[in-house]
């Protein structure tokens, strides 16, 4: 164990053993040498466990807790927290790779910016890691810019920006990672965006990887949670009173989330049974009901408008209109 690490880095661990050795060899081989691996075995039912506890062996910055499935990556998150001593924290999930000297430059970044918050470039990936699927490099290109609160996140609405990053420590363990449904991780980015001085970004690399195991592909009820992290942003907007764009993104963003999770259920009701498809129907209806009349707004086309209108006036109108249009790629344009 590393007396004074610089760097924490948080790992939660589920049934990864396929991608685990890789994730773990790219932090062991970073050009930063004072950082820990606090690595949460989440109840994993494969040989994930006995992969950890080789490298905790091998390594004494590798420090390794054994919990119960929680069935909440956020949960693992804050468990590896309470046990964080660095000064700075970066997020590592068990399939995904940082570029060897990641640790290096979003720190020296930090250094030289003063900021809170560091994003890497940002590749997703599929099999092999030169089989991008899609790329984020700084904002809209630009690794020198420097980002207020409110600017980061309004650009993180509609991921302009990753949301992976190195992050001062205080910080998160002020705040912590929300443990609410499947994307309560995404609720806490925001959160921790409007409490940084300043946001940077540098040029190392977090290699996302993206695989029909993954928690975030599978088809599943979890799926509708996303609807209530985005009201809690929403509702975010409106507690730190940010400008009345920002918050119009974020209701543009319930709209959105609400009739593309009609349209999952539209494209996957073969994926569930009788009883869950009825379970998710209730979730988007009582939501559904929630849209308040300003979030129907007039904004250049008179059209888009009314169509709007029609769209959340019945719920039964809405689910007939997204079956007609299941294959449209967006139903609702964003501001």
């Amino acid at each position: 164990m590393l007396d004074n690490p610089i760097i924490t880095v948080l790992m939660p661990v589920y049934n990864t053993e396929k991608y685990l050795s890789e994730a773990i060899e790219s932090i062991i081989n970073q050009s930063f040498a004072s950082w820990e691996l606090i690595c949460v075995n989440d109840g994993s039912t494969d040989g994930s466990l006995e992969i950890l506890r080789k490298y905790e062996a091998l390594d004494k910055r590798i420090i390794v807790i054994n919990q119960e499935n929680s069935g909440n990556a956020s949960i693992a998150r804050n468990v590896a927290l309470n046990y964080a001593r660095g000064e700075y924290i970066h997020p590592l999930d068990s399939d995904d790779i940082l570029s060897k000297d990641s640790l290096e430059k979003t720190y020296q970044t930090a250094l030289s910016t003063q900021a809170d918050f560091v994003i890497p470039n940002l590749i997703y990936f599929k099999g092999e890691v030169n089989n991008v699927l899609k790329k984020w490099v700084g904002y809209n290109g630009d690794i020198d810019i420097i980002l207020s609160a409110e600017e980061a996140f309004v650009a993180s609405l509609s991921w302009s920006i990753s949301g992976i990053a190195l992050c001062k420590t205080e910080l998160l363990k002020r705040h912590r990672y929300n443990e609410n449904g499947m994307n309560g991780d995404e609720y806490t980015t925001r959160l921790l965006l409007l409490n940084c001085n300043k946001i940077a970004f540098c040029d190392s690399v977090y290699y996302y990887r993206g695989h029909s195991e993954s928690t975030t592909t599978k088809v599943s009820l979890k799926r509708f949670d996303t609807i209530t992290t985005d009201f809690n942003i929403l509702q975010l907007s409106e507690e730190r009173r940010l400008s009345s764009q920002s918050i119009r993104a974020c209701q543009v963003k319930v709209l959105n989330n609400i009739l593309e999770s009609i349209k999952y259920l539209v494209i996957y009701k073969k994926s569930f049974n009788k009883q869950e498809i009825k379970l998710a129907n209730s979730i988007i209806k009582e939501n559904f009901n929630k849209i308040n009349k300003n979030f129907i707004q007039f904004e250049g086309s008179l059209v888009y408008y009314l169509k709007l209108k029609m769209l959340f006036i019945n719920f039964k109108i809405t689910k007939a209109y997204i079956n007609l249009k299941k294959s449209d790629n967006k139903i609702i344009k964003e501001s």
